[in-house]
This record gives C-alpha cells, sequence and structure tokens, in this order.
C-alpha cells in the first residue's frame, strides 16, 4: 500500500492515529508552526511544510 498524505495535519493527531492503524502515513501543513507542533508531539513520524 502506498504512503497515506494527511494534508492540512495541524498537530499531527490524525496522522498519528493513522499510523497507530498500520497505516504508512505522513502530515503534511501549511503553518510551519503546526508542523513545529506535530513534530514535537509526534517524534517518530513524519511532518513537511507544504508551499
Amino acid at each position: 500500500m502506498p504512503p497515506a498524505a494527511d494534508i492540512g495535519c495541524g498537530p499531527g493527531h490524525v496522522t498519528a492515529h493513522l499510523h497507530a492503524l498500520g497505516v504508512d502515513a505522513f502530515g503534511i501543513d501549511l503553518s510551519p508552526g503546526m508542523v513545529t507542533v506535530a513534530r514535537r508531539d509526534h517524534p517518530g513520524l513524519r511532518f513537511e511544510v507544504g508551499r
């Protein structure tokens, strides 16, 4: 199964939930601040700032 992108991931809680269900998920958000929070709260997951 290809990875799933959580677009507009915010603080990453949905990305983390998907990951807990076994989905290869990563998060993307336009806000660098939200990506910082997501990375802090879910350090084992990938989060990127969208452009």
